[in-house]
């Protein structure tokens, strides 16, 4: 039913199948990023941290879209693996309550991002120039975030710095999960073979 609206929506006014195609492309993700986040704050909810789980969402999600990570191939296998990874991560922000183990997993993530970030899949390569500006806009979000996570472990906000923890961490192994799932791809490698 979503399909066919989709197509409904896609077909009006465009006669090029080509362009068609990319607008119902284009809303049949933006209707997956939706849902994605629909579920997200359902979980926080569902948990009983519904605030902490939209802001969770405003600092993963731009570091998500710039630092890249694992995709899995179905939507079944992404839908369950997303359910799965931010329950787990939902729990972190719940539970985890010693802050030298926050900073440690902290530091942790912040040397597999910015070693790795951009991290691209088989999907989507990046070309040289976006590769570029993908691993600047992803090492800029992540240095605005740690200060905030600076400032939120001074004043002692122990529920904001586990948020931002859990956001870099779940970021960081969606980037070795993508790592491992493609072991011949290791960043330029892949934009060298996009150039070419």
């Amino acid at each position: 039913m979503l399909d066919n609206l989709i197509c409904k929506i896609a077909q009006k006014g465009v006669e090029n199948p080509e362009e068609r195609a990319v607008i119902e492309y284009g809303l049949k993700q933006g209707v997956n990023i939706l849902l994605g986040l629909i579920v997200m704050i359902i979980i926080g909810f569902l948990m009983g941290i519904l605030g902490e789980s939209v802001i969770f969402i405003f600092t993963f999600v731009p570091l998500r879209i710039f630092a890249g990570g694992y995709h899995s191939k179905t939507q079944f296998r992404c839908a369950v693996v997303s359910v799965l990874l931010v329950t787990v991560t939902f729990c972190g922000i719940i539970y985890i309550v010693n802050s030298f183990f926050v900073f440690f997993l902290m530091l942790f993530s912040f040397l597999v991002i910015y070693k790795y970030a951009p991290v691209q899949n088989g999907k989507r390569p990046l070309d040289e120039l976006e590769f570029i500006i993908y691993k600047k806009r992803s090492r800029v979000i992540m240095g605005v975030e740690f200060l905030v996570f600076i400032v939120l472990f001074i004043i002692g906000y122990q529920k904001g710095t586990n948020i931002l923890m859990c956001a870099w961490l779940l970021e960081a192994v969606l980037i070795l999960m993508e790592k491992m799932n493609l072991p011949h791809l290791r960043g330029k490698d892949l934009v060298e073979k996009s150039v070419k």
